[in-house]
């Protein structure tokens, strides 16, 4: 799964992960990587 999100003032971060089906009908979320944007205070 990747999804990228536009952020003001026109800044994108990208997001990554992989997603599987886990036991107890619940979904699991791995390698999560957050790419691009600047750090502001």
């Amino acid at each position: 799964m990747s999804a990228a999100v536009l952020l003001p003032p026109g800044d994108e971060v990208t997001v990554t992960t992989s997603v599987s089906a886990a036991s107890g009908n619940s979904i699991a979320f791995k390698d999560f990587h957050v790419t691009g944007g600047g750090c502001r205070p």
